[in-house]
């Protein structure tokens, strides 16, 4: 690897240390109503779906649970297919990033 370019390695480093800052100092962005209920409601969402149990043919389980395993159980051949290209995809974004870094 001693081939490559040294400024490819600084890439994701800080050249120096940031100066500390008051808290005066920062630039803050203004409180947006839209912004926060927009989190609210991802959080809300978030919280169900994971979090929260619920119970589903007598047995407790969340939200998340229940839709893996319809999706699972109605579409066991396309959740084959989908699995197999996820593999093969990371396979080949590897694989051009590996050769993309060799060749910078």
């Amino acid at each position: 690897m001693a081939d490559h370019d040294a400024a490819v390695d600084n890439l994701y480093h800080l050249d120096k240390e940031p100066e500390p800052r008051r808290i005066e100092e920062l630039e803050l962005t203004a409180f947006s109503l839209n912004s926060f209920l927009k989190f609210l409601v991802s959080f809300a969402i978030g919280a169900f779906f994971f979090v929260v149990p619920i119970t589903v043919d007598g047995r407790q389980t969340v939200a998340f649970d229940v839709v893996v395993s319809y999706i699972r159980t109605e579409f066991t051949s396309a959740v084959a297919v989908y699995v197999l290209v996820i593999i093969w995809v990371g396979a080949v974004f590897t694989t051009l990033a590996l050769y993309n870094k060799r060749s910078a």
